[in-house]
């Protein structure tokens, strides 16, 4: 599963254990603290800080043996806090196996970014990448062995993504258009939308 972490309680881990039989999730991250709360900007006002919120959260995960992939984001904005959340992470959760990170540029629809911009954020993401795995909390995602049939969640036919209106689609990326289908009626599917994501 990917999801922001934010709600997770004791009740939907025990459901996504022992219904769904989840086995790990991605949760994203944007930066510390401070970089995480004003970037997520959540509508939920029920708690101080929301990033405080999915730390707990991930640790409710991890105690219910449900491994966690954390997903840092990174952009021009917030290289400069990424080596902090590192050290955050691996004083929170250690050498734990169960939770590994990795980073990740920030989606662009239309690859907005100039061919200079792209190559300081990759510069800044082999770094990050590195401080991560010098300090032990990089899960990277290594070399595969034999071809990928799939490039992405999209095209591999095995995931659907639930927007918040519950709306159905297939990338994540893509909130408010190329939807297949809603939650309440999902046998009523739209083929040509799928079909064009292979």
């Amino acid at each position: 599963m990917i999801s922001n972490g934010y709600l997770f309680d004791d009740d939907l881990i025990k459901k996504a254990k022992e219904t769904w039989h989840l086995r790990n999730v991605q949760i994203t991250l944007d930066g510390t603290e401070e970089i995480y709360n004003k970037t997520k900007a959540y509508i939920y006002k029920d708690c101080d800080s929301p990033f405080k919120r999915v730390i707990s959260n991930i640790h409710k995960l991890i105690n219910a043996n449900i491994g966690v992939s954390i997903r840092i984001n990174i952009d021009k904005h917030n290289y400069d806090n990424l080596k902090e959340l590192a050290d955050y992470l691996y004083a929170e959760f250690g050498d734990d196996e169960s939770v590994k990170a990795y980073a990740h540029p920030v989606f662009e629809e239309g690859f907005k970014r100039s061919e200079e911009e792209q190559k300081i954020i990759y510069n800044n993401l082999m770094n990050i990448e590195q401080y991560m795995e010098d300090i032990g909390i990089f899960g990277g995602r290594g070399l595969h062995i034999g071809v990928k049939y799939s490039h992405c969640m999209a095209d591999n036919g095995d995931h659907i993504c639930i927007f918040p209106k519950g709306d159905l689609g297939v990338c994540e990326h893509y909130l408010d258009k190329y939807h297949t289908g809603h939650i309440d009626n999902p046998d009523d599917k739209n083929w040509e939308i799928l079909q064009s994501w292979k």
